[in-house]
């Protein structure tokens, strides 16, 4: 250090200001880098770089001494233990004030340290260990990011992992990574093919759920994620558009095969982008909706053999979200425009039917109840032929079934309400060609099926395995057994009329095929019980039938 600087005195009647002001450079008496290049690039090695947001020898007013403080502590308001670099940002992987996430590269590194001339290139491209990209130059290297290899094998690798990480995040706060997030958006399709996937999608795959039925919402989306400046994207619409991508890959039945390496990869893309900030951190309406087109996708496209699970879980953490955002209350009486306030009801209702949808398929409890929300309906529906009430149908059966020991009589009453549902107008019309009417009413089919499949199953399983008694026509629960062989045979009679007409939009759905294979089973089951358990019986009429309509 300076002689100057180490002969300070601290003596009240001398004044220590001119003292102070030599501490200006470093200790070798080099100078700062010029504006110019602290626009491009922050170097870590000052000290009075890293500590004290106005300046090491600056004063507050009053007489104050600026504190001893890094400028990160200072804006989480966290212990600064005044070393350099503090614990805090090793923590958060920051080495300066308001820098962005540093990008390094282990080989960029390796040629830094070759030489003057490669650390020079190294620093251009912002994957030098000693330096930090300032958020103002990401412009400048946008497309470098597809031109670098380095940086194309680094951020490949990334997305990889983020997307194997997904939901989980790196970051233990919100900070960005502007780097990351311009290369993801560098994936995008032109603009004329989102568009068109934007189109397959709304015809072949927003018939099931709709929880954006405003007309303005895919221009909006797309020309923010496409125009706006990095500092400025938001990745979770950027994460909401990719997976927009991907349903409209997966239905794209006249450009793109079943199995084609697009969906994945957008898919893939979009769950890095949520995984950029933590997904329990700046929640909004955006977040939630990308969530709900994973959950989706999981749950009806995907060909994993724990999609469903993953589905599951997904939807839990997501109703929480939702939650802690409010989607469940009425916003009515809160400052927001009308056309924000229906985007919300829109998203939370279709959002409700999901998880019993999921929860139905799987037998377990929902994640959200109607019980514990005052959310309005939308305003107006996303069909103009769609009974909005189907939701209300789901609630008592989600309730029985998630019941330890429910009453049978309970049951057997649930089952003639839902018998009982009315099915819109358009749809009992089974002589309509109309290929979106085939889709709905095959759609609301198997969902009324499931839903008994699904009531019955506890007290069907029961009959058939004969811990108590044989089944007969006589047993306490023969409705359940009967309940059960029609609505599985119906149930495979509509993915086959379906399959008939859509041949091939029906293959990429798998939740039809999963549906009728539950379906198959239930058929099955009691022949192969009777043949090995019980010995057939001429009183029971019922399994003369089953033989036959299995054979």
């Amino acid at each position: 250090m300076a002689s100057g600087v180490a002969s300070l005195d601290y003596d009240h009647n001398s004044s220590p200001r001119p003292l102070k002001r030599a501490r200006k450079s470093n200790a070798n008496g080099e100078k700062h880098p010029s504006e110019k290049e602290e626009h491009l690039f922050v170097n870590n090695a000052p000290l009075d770089h890293i500590f004290i947001a106005d300046g090491v020898t600056a004063k507050k007013s009053g007489g104050k001494k600026a504190p001893l403080s890094c400028c990160e502590c200072r804006r989480l308001k966290l212990k600064c233990d005044r070393n350099f670099p503090c614990a805090s940002c090793k923590r958060s992987q920051l080495n300066g004030p308001d820098a962005a996430k540093p990008y390094r590269s282990p080989a960029s590194s390796s040629q830094h340290a070759e030489g003057g001339e490669q650390a020079g290139a190294s620093v251009e491209r912002g994957s030098s260990e000693d330096t930090v990209m300032a958020p103002d130059a990401h412009h400048h290297h946008q497309k470098d990011l597809k031109d670098d290899p380095l940086s194309e094998a680094h951020f490949a690798a990334e997305i990889v992992r983020l997307s194997h990480n997904f939901p989980l995040s790196d970051s233990v706060s919100p900070e960005p990574n502007l780097r990351l997030r311009e290369y993801i958006r560098s994936n995008l399709p032109p603009r004329e093919e989102a568009d068109y996937l934007w189109e397959q999608a709304r015809q072949n795959a927003l018939w099931q759920y709709n929880p954006h039925p405003s007309s303005t919402f895919y221009p909006n989306l797309a020309y923010h994620c496409y125009s706006s400046p990095s500092s400025s994207l938001s990745p979770r619409r950027l994460a909401l558009l990719f997976m927009i991508l991907a349903v409209g890959c997966l239905v794209d039945i006249s450009g793109r095969a079943p199995d084609h390496p697009d969906a994945e990869r957008y898919h893939r893309l979009a769950r890095a982008s949520l995984c950029e900030i933590p997904v329990m951190e700046e929640t909004n309406v955006e977040t939630i909706t990308a969530l709900f087109y994973e959950i989706w996708y999981l749950l009806v496209f995907s060909d994993k053999k724990k999609a469903a699970g993953y589905a599951w879980g997904l939807m839990g953490l997501t109703a929480k979200l939702a939650q802690s955002i409010g989607l469940h209350r009425n916003g009515g009486k809160s400052k927001v425009i009308p056309e924000e306030l229906e985007k919300r009801r829109s998203l939370f209702w279709e959002l409700l039917y999901l998880d019993a949808r999921l929860s139905l398929s799987l037998g377990r409890p929902p994640s959200l109840s109607i019980n514990h929300m005052d959310c309005p309906r939308p305003s107006y529906p996303p069909d103009e032929d769609c009974d909005i009430s189907e939701s209300l149908h789901h609630s008592p059966v989600l309730d029985a079934i998630s019941q330890p020991n429910l009453n049978y009589d309970t049951v057997l009453e649930l089952d003639t309400r839902i018998r009982d549902f009315s099915m819109p107008i358009p749809l009992r019309n089974k002589e309509s060609r109309s290929r979106f009417v085939i889709i709905q009413r095959a759609s609301l089919s198997t969902a009324l099926e499931a839903v008994l499949l699904q009531l019955h199953r506890q007290f069907f399983t029961r009959a058939v395995s004969g811990p108590e008694e044989a089944f007969n026509r006589r047993h306490k629960y023969a409705p359940s057994v009967v309940a059960v062989f029609l609505s599985a045979s119906r149930m495979i009679a509509t993915v086959q009329e379906l399959y008939n007409h859509q041949p091939h939009l029906t293959a990429r759905i798998l939740g039809y095929w999963s549906n009728a294979f539950s379906a198959a089973v239930s058929r099955l089951f009691p022949p192969s019980f009777q043949s090995s358990h019980l010995h057939p019986t001429p009183s029971s009429p019922i399994s003369p039938h089953f033989i036959r309509e299995a054979s």
